[in-house]
């Protein structure tokens, strides 16, 4: 178990390496991305961005998915105790990655910048690695006895009589769905609260932190291990639920409560960010936990002997993982392009409802728990598509940003925020592109920010060719093409 710590103090040495390597790495990319798109900025220079992104970030990213599993081989001691262990370290690590978000966001960046932020990050890393190097030296606190270790395995297969893939499938399955939800819900929550750093730091803070809360309850909780596979399922269905209660508030309704707090003249810039974050917990945060409670559970179903746990909590830990990525991929680049955002909050929904199926057929339940989580599924199933849909005139509006130049004198803030004519609405996979027809004035917003206009915008796209034509000394060949609002 020493060897364990070692290890993650050489692996946090090399994540350390890594961060200080990688502004010259993005020096020396620069000559192959600048070819990539003079040649051809298209699937070229995509594909070119890609593969630069992955060869960067893969080992320091595999690198930091290695440390967990080292700290579980030397954290956790018996299999009876894994959901226990396990879970509690998993929620403490959880809560580091909302500290480190809430701080990087609110406080590092915009203190001390990029580079110098990434020396903290470095020094917390090294940090890191010192105290697994000092803790490496002690004496072990405790031992596991081989008699107990039989008895743990004996008891652990006695009462569990389900599939040997189920706890990795269901753990695979939830963090696909999980990062569906995220990746979707932050694209909800950026209309509503707008595309800024810090809303999206209040988003991520508030679903790492449900995630985290999650973990640390579930783990404390003893009765979920009398049957494992059947509250798998059940979270897995609380989660859809809980999703389509946080669309249902996110998207008709959110937006207008961000511009009545905008609209007040006797609210601060500070008071609206507090409101704001508020919003995004309100919204994730009751999500995350369900999700996050899912890990310990899985884990005490997936530990099957002392010899081996872990290796067993390490290869769900990975499927989450990767199920994670798949998920933010595949929510991002094919089901918010394909669906639109309520209806990927529907697919991921169905998803997450098959997957408690999956867990209640071959989690070993007896016929009255199975009849029962059967009707409970069939419920939450049409709860998911009973949602209200969304008014995508006021989600598109703006709010966020214009609803102090409105003036409601007259008319509600609703009816103004919706005034003209919706042209056209897409949700595509990294922003949503609206245009909007008003008094004879046509806009293009992306994520309900104006960027052009044939009114007032005209002035700065008409600047963009005369600026051009003041510097040249003798101009005959003139082209400007503006992408996206086509002047």
């Amino acid at each position: 178990r020493g060897g364990a710590l070692r290890g993650y103090a050489a692996v946090e040495c090399m994540i350390a390496l890594c961060a200080l390597a990688l502004p010259f790495a993005l020096h020396a990319l620069e000559p192959l991305l600048a070819w990539a798109y003079g040649d051809e900025p298209g699937l070229t220079f995509a594909l070119v961005r890609i593969a630069s992104s992955l060869a960067l970030v893969f080992i320091p990213a595999a690198a930091m998915g290695i440390t967990f599993p080292l700290a579980i081989r030397w954290f956790v001691g018996a299999a009876s105790n894994t959901g226990r262990d396990a879970g509690g370290l998993y929620a403490l690590n959880t809560v580091g990655a909302a500290i480190g978000a809430l701080v990087t966001g609110f406080v590092l960046i915009p203190a001390i910048g990029l580079f110098a932020t990434t020396f903290v990050g470095i020094i917390l890393n090294l940090t890191a690695a010192a105290g697994a190097w000092l803790i490496a030296k002690q004496p072990p606190l405790a031992t596991v006895t081989p008699r107990s270790r039989r008895r743990a395995r004996t008891t652990k297969v006695a009462a569990r009589p389900v599939a040997q893939w189920l706890p990795g499938a269901v753990l695979g399955l939830s963090g696909f769905i999980a990062l569906v939800y995220e990746v979707t819900f932050t694209r909800v929550l950026a209309l509503a609260l707008g595309p800024t750093t810090y809303a999206f730091a209040a988003m991520l803070t508030a679903f790492v932190s449900g995630i985290a809360i999650g973990a640390a309850l579930s783990s404390r909780v003893t009765w979920t291990r009398k049957s494992p596979a059947l509250w798998l399922g059940l979270l897995m269905l609380a989660s859809a639920a809980a999703a389509s209660g946080a669309g249902w508030f996110a998207g008709p309704r959110l937006p207008l409560l961000i511009a009545e707090t905008v609209a007040d003249p006797t609210v601060g810039a500070g008071t609206i960010l507090v409101r704001e974050s508020f919003y995004a917990v309100g919204v994730l945060l009751p999500l995350a936990c369900v999700l996050g409670a899912m890990f310990p559970i899985g884990a005490t179903l997936a530990a099957r002997s002392d010899d081996g746990v872990a290796r067993e909590v390490a290869m769900i830990y990975g499927l989450n993982t990767i199920g994670a990525v798949a998920g933010s991929l595949a929510g991002a680049f094919l089901f918010l392009p394909l669906f639109g955002l309520q209806q990927t909050l529907q697919v991921a929904g169905v998803l997450a409802v098959s997957t408690g199926v999956l867990a209640f057929v071959a989690g070993g339940l007896t016929s009255r728990q199975r009849a029962t989580s059967m009707a409970t599924a069939v419920t939450t199933a049409a709860l998911v598509f009973t949602v209200p849909t969304w008014d995508l005139d006021l989600l598109s509006s703006g709010g966020y940003t214009y609803a102090s130049d409105v003036d409601d004198t007259e008319v509600d803030l609703a009816t103004s925020l919706k005034a003209g004519t919706l042209l056209y609405y897409k949700e595509g996979g990294t922003a949503t592109v609206s245009v909007r027809r008003l008094a004879g004035t046509i806009a293009l917003a992306i994520d309900g920010k104006v960027d052009a206009s044939n009114w007032a915008d005209m002035l700065t796209q008409k600047l963009l060719a005369h600026l051009p034509l003041l510097l040249h000394p003798d101009a005959h060949d003139v082209c400007v093409i503006g992408l996206g609002s086509g002047v």
